[in-house]
């Protein structure tokens, strides 16, 4: 149970069970405007939802979207009574009632374009136009392994079967930075990049400015001549900075996002790792099938 509940979170799936929430409260304030509580409980549960999934959106989004239900809030009555003993005109009732179901509809509509927006960067990429004959892979330990007795990697199983090419680049603890310095290091031949890297950035001290600097030194190194895919990174609470960086540079970049939930399925899986990070025998094979039906090997 608790392995389901980190991965509603760090694959980035609580951020649509918080818009439910929102939503809710939007539809609650609309028909009945003395509800404040329910409004309150709904819209404070659903933030909450949202900010501990670490979804990456601007922090302009982030501020408008705050303001806009803080004001859904400010615009509901106390108590639907109050509407009726006001000492106010009657002309000002049903203006208020037009206020709070206008400012509630609003709040719906942000919600709703929000969670489609996000919806696109949950949604497995299309497979490449023309299927790639040699895969290059730059990766952290997850691809290259801890040589703790998981078995072959996941690199390495493809190497064994017959439908692409494998060129291995994934080094141990390795950073953004130190995978510039290996691809610079080596003469890569043509095929299609994958990029698994930034693991060790996030969770070693790196700031955001220096892994976006190293980041973007790398993408532009290896797509000048490449075709990259990356995978983005399941975020624990509070970092979803380095989500920014990396949606921000794969869009000026024409980079393939690979979907978090695709990662965080994996190295949450009990069966598929040793220490809730690195693969066993069986989630590098795991990993290997999932890397060939995404990139339409077989």
């Amino acid at each position: 149970m608790t392995t389901v509940i980190l991965q509603h979170f760090v694959s980035g799936e609580a951020f649509f069970t918080g818009c439910l929430c929102l939503l809710w409260g939007a539809v609650v304030a609309k028909p009945l405007p003395g509800r404040r509580r329910w409004v309150a409980w709904s819209i404070g549960l659903g933030t909450v939802l949202i900010a501990l999934s670490s979804t990456p959106l601007p922090v302009a989004a982030y501020v408008a979207w705050g303001l806009l239900g803080i004001w859904v809030l400010a615009t509901v009555s106390p108590h639907p009574q109050q509407l009726i003993e006001s000492d106010g005109p009657t002309s000002q009732k049903p203006n208020q009632q037009f206020r709070c179901a206008a400012t509630a509809n609003a709040f719906f509509v942000v919600t709703l374009s929000f969670a489609a927006w996000e919806a696109r960067y949950h949604l497995a990429p299309s497979p490449p136009s023309v299927r790639p004959q040699r895969l290059i892979v730059v990766g952290d330990s997850i691809s290259a392994g801890i040589g703790e007795g998981e078995g072959a990697t996941w690199p390495r199983l493809l190497m064994d079967r017959p439908s692409v090419d494998v060129v291995d680049l994934s080094r141990m603890g390795a950073t953004v930075s130190s995978s510039l310095k290996t691809v610079e290091a080596n003469k890569l031949p043509d095929g299609l990049v994958l990029l698994e890297i930034g693991g060790n950035d996030l969770l070693g001290g790196t700031s955001v400015v220096e892994f976006a600097s190293a980041l973007e030194a790398l993408i532009q190194k290896l797509s000048s001549a490449h075709e990259v895919w990356m995978f983005e990174l399941p975020l624990p609470p509070g970092f979803q900075r380095f989500g920014q960086v990396q949606r921000r540079l794969a869009a000026r970049y024409s980079i393939r996002l690979i979907p978090k939930s695709v990662l965080s399925r994996l190295i949450l899986s009990s069966e598929s790792t040793l220490d809730s990070i690195h693969l066993t025998k069986q989630g590098h094979e795991r990993f290997a099938d999932r890397v060939e039906f995404l990139l339409d090997l077989n």
